[in-house]
C-alpha cells in the first residue's frame, strides 16, 4: 500500500508540472527556492546603495587621515630639521670659540708667523706612510 501511494505521488508530481508546463505557470515551490537562491546570493539595490555610500564614507575619512598625518608629519620633519640646524649652528659657535681660544693662546708663545712655519715643517701622513713602505723591516733585512 505504500508504495502504490508513493508511485502516486510521484504520478501526481508529474502532472502537476506538465500542468505547469502547458499552462505557463510556474511551480510555488519553484518559486520560493528561486527567491530564496536570490536571497541568499544577491544584494537588494538599496542594500548596496547603502553599503557603497558607507564605503565611500569610509575611503573618504581615510584620504583625510593620510592628509592630516602627512601634514603633521610635514611640521614635525620642519621642526627636526630647524633643531637640527639649531644644535649645528651652536656647536660650530663652540667650536669656533674654542678655537679662537687656542689660537690666542697659541698667539702668545708664537706669531702667526713662527706657527705657520711649525705647521709646514710637520710631515703629512702620505708623505709618512710611503716612506713607511719603503722601509725594510727585520725579516728583509736579514
Amino acid at each position: 500500500m505504500n508504495n502504490f501511494k508513493a508511485e502516486f505521488e510521484v504520478i501526481q508530481e508529474i502532472v502537476r508540472r506538465f500542468d505547469e508546463v502547458i499552462s505557463g505557470k510556474a511551480n510555488k515551490f519553484a518559486m520560493i527556492e528561486l527567491r530564496h537562491e536570490i536571497e541568499e546570493n544577491f544584494v537588494r539595490q538599496d542594500r548596496f546603495n547603502e553599503i557603497t555610500k558607507d564605503c565611500q564614507d569610509i575611503i573618504a575619512e581615510h584620504k583625510q587621515l593620510v592628509t592630516t598625518v602627512n601634514n603633521k608629519l610635514d611640521i614635525k620633519t620642519d621642526a627636526m630639521r630647524a633643531s637640527v640646524r639649531d644644535l649645528v649652528n651652536v656647536q660650530m659657535r663652540q667650536r669656533m670659540q674654542e678655537y679662537e681660544r687656542i689660537t690666542k693662546q697659541f698667539s702668545k708663545f708664537f706669531g702667526s708667523e713662527e706657527l705657520q712655519y711649525q705647521l709646514d715643517r710637520k710631515v703629512d701622513n702620505d708623505t709618512l706612510h710611503s716612506v713607511f713602505q719603503l722601509k725594510a723591516s727585520k725579516k728583509e733585512f736579514d
